[in-house]
């Protein structure tokens, strides 16, 4: 048989008569097929062996080799065994005949003189037939690759997979819906000491025991069995759109758990269909550990912190009472209450007394509200203040520190109606701190200057100065307890660096942000926000100016 499949189907048409060839050739010229000619039996045999014959129109009464025997030999053969095999005959038309052609393997018997219709009909079924058998071949051969193929790209998908989880830096398994291990990545390997190949298919929660040192359900049992005995070993989880979380301590023999959090999906099909479940198990004990150690060194810093915080308290207290002793009785001898006191540099010195006094008294002022503030028990009382009221108070405490210092001091005009949501002495303190700095830190013939700004639902409160200026690395540390900025100019002016820290602390509690703008050399601007009245409450109610 020819290996290569013939374009159109082929007709072996046999006798020894080479007119009734050409008979049956003409009857057949308008089917599309193409017609062999044989006028042997061998001559048949020879191009049905090399030939995809779909029909064969043969002869029966021929010398040598009768049509019987040409029937029964094609028959026989694998190659030929399936062309179908018509009789065509004048002299053998009887039952017994017939029968004899049936049993050496005809389909059918057409009888001479032959009828045109009846040849044709016959001819085309067998034609039809045999293109429907080639075309269901060839749909066998299509989809028997198609099957091959995608066979194998589901092999080389499930290795593609594979590769990926075993490639995943987490503990990571996938079980099918019969709960079988069907991945067990390096990580896991790595995690439980189980071999992948030890666990690859195995159910019956064998994939539990390595955690549990028992069969029970885990997280992916979940995701496919979410019914009571599965539910009743996680009553805390986290959903998460597909995935399901989950967190518990895992005992060991040593009596120190290990924290262990899974995160578990359904896997699906191409066509959306459940097919299995995947987790992957994350441990969590350095972390929990770590957690506990920071926990703890928190702990341990606010008990220091507090500890700290009453003993600045405790002791300020102390010092006040002895302190304001000495104030009073140097402030007796300065003025000569009781008469004069003999030589002047009693006097003198009794000024040095007080104003030495006066400082360390501010100092303990300042430590004993930080400490306050950080122990959460100052106490501010609100109320709306007329911002022109505090910056004339201020203005006045200030004045003649800065008129000694030879700096200009200006005030920016504040409409009256500008009012704080505020804690009275909190805010005099803030300006009061703001505006010392600021002279603390303007060489001589510089300026200093107070504004304030109305603001979405509060006042920016601004403190300027041509001063030194404040390094961009150091901003960030100027507002912390005991902080100053080291250069040759700071560290002629002394100072415990706790200004800007108490400011910082009141701006806190009242709600407020605080922000510092500095160039070396050209000067510094802080800018406090502060609400201009309590949250969710209508308009602010005035308090009258009282002047201190």
């Amino acid at each position: 048989m020819n290996s290569e499949s013939a374009t159109r189907p082929q007709i072996l048409i046999v006798d020894d008569q080479p007119a009734n060839l050409l008979a049956l050739r003409r009857l057949l010229e308008h089917h599309d097929a193409d017609v062999f000619e044989a006028t042997s039996g061998n001559a048949a045999l020879g191009l049905a062996l090399d030939h995809d014959f779909a029909l064969a129109l043969v002869d029966v009464n021929m010398p040598v080799m009768n049509g019987y025997e040409v029937a029964e030999l094609m028959r026989g053969a694998p190659l030929t065994r399936n062309v179908p095999v018509i009789f065509l005959t004048a002299a053998y038309a009887d039952e017994t005949h017939r029968r004899r052609g049936y049993l050496a393997g005809a389909v059918d018997y057409i009888e001479k003189p032959i009828e045109p219709v009846i040849l044709n009909t016959k001819v085309h079924i067998f034609l039809e037939l045999y293109n429907y058998r080639h075309q269901f071949q060839r749909a066998t051969v299509s989809l028997t690759t198609d099957i091959k193929r995608s066979e194998e790209a589901i092999k080389e998908s499930e290795q593609y997979l594979k590769t990926i989880i075993d490639l995943l830096p987490e503990a990571t398994m996938v079980i099918d819906q019969r709960g079988r291990v069907q991945h067990w990545n390096r990580a896991m390997e790595q995690m439980t000491g189980v071999p992948a190949a030890d666990m690859i298919g195995k159910g019956n929660f064998e994939y539990a025991l390595p955690f549990y040192g028992n069969r029970r359900p885990i997280l992916a049992d979940l995701m496919l069995r979410p019914d009571d005995f599965v539910v009743e070993y996680y009553p805390d989880i986290e959903v998460h759109g597909d995935t399901i979380v989950a967190e518990e301590p895992v005992p060991r023999s040593d009596g120190n758990p290990v924290f262990l959090r899974g995160a578990a999906s359904v896997v699906c099909d191409s066509k959306g269909l459940i097919v299995g479940a995947i987790e992957t198990i994350f441990d969590l004990t350095d972390r929990k550990r770590l957690e506990e150690a920071l926990t703890d060194a928190k702990e341990a810093a606010d008990r220091a912190n507090n500890a700290k915080s009453r003993f600045l308290a405790a002791m300020s207290h102390e010092l006040r009472t002895p302190l304001n002793s000495i104030l009073a009785f140097s402030e007796v001898i300065q003025s000569q209450m009781f008469g004069p006191t003999g030589h002047p540099h009693y006097s003198e010195y009794a000024g040095y007394i007080h104003r030495s006094g006066q400082h360390l008294l501010n100092l303990i002022n300042d430590i004993l509200d930080i400490s306050k503030i950080e122990a959460g028990k100052m106490e501010l009382e609100f109320r709306s203040l007329p911002v022109s009221c505090i910056f004339r108070d201020v203005t006045r405490l200030i004045q003649e520190t800065a008129q000694k210092h030879r700096l200009g001091l200006a005030i920016e005009p504040i409409a009256d109606s500008l009012v704080l949501w505020a804690d009275e002495r909190a805010i005099k303190q803030i300006l009061f701190n703001l505006s010392s700095n600021a002279i603390k830190f303007t060489p001589a013939g510089g300026r200093i200057a107070l504004a304030a700004l109305a603001m979405k639902d509060g006042v920016n409160i601004q403190v300027s100065d041509t001063g030194i200026g404040i390094p961009e690395d150091q901003i960030a540390r100027v507002a912390k307890p005991f902080e100053q900025i080291d250069n040759r100019y700071t560290r002629t002016k002394g100072g415990t660096g706790l200004g800007l820290s108490l400011v910082q602390g009141l701006v806190n509690l009242h709600g407020g942000s605080l922000n510092i703008e500095s160039r070396l050399g050209v000067g510094t601007t802080v800018t406090v926000w502060l609400p201009s009245a309590p949250p969710a409450t209508p308009a602010p109610v005035e308090t009258p100016c009282t002047l201190q």
